[in-house]
């Protein structure tokens, strides 16, 4: 039996932490009861293998949208507004996050 992991994009990325790996590693360890697999040291190669994962700094994404208000320096342009930091440009077209707090201001469907 060939097992596959599902294909996901970027998006749809899933993160776990490791402590709550570690758990199942040992149920893992504890389910395959061979001499090989405990020669090979198996269960501690496991654990060393989850640790070396690369740690990635996730954050909630912050959700909004655009507080759009009238400028008073061009016709063509307006000011606006993020309503968690409340940092503003002036622009014809807002853009899709934050640059000051990173909040995501895309369209959701």
């Amino acid at each position: 039996m060939e097992l596959k992991k599902p294909k996901t994009n970027a998006d749809d990325a899933e993160y776990i932490e490791r402590e709550s790996a570690y758990p199942l590693a040992k149920r893992i360890c504890d389910a395959i009861d061979s001499e090989e697999f405990q020669r090979l040291n198996f269960g501690l190669r496991i654990l060393d293998w989850i640790d070396e994962v690369p740690a990635v700094d996730v954050r909630p994404v912050v959700r909004g949208k655009w507080k759009k208000a009238p400028c008073h320096e061009t016709d063509e342009a307006y000011t606006y507004i993020c309503p968690f930091c409340r940092w503003y440009m002036i622009a014809i077209e807002p853009m899709n996050f934050c640059p000051n707090c990173g909040a995501d201001m895309r369209e959701r469907e």
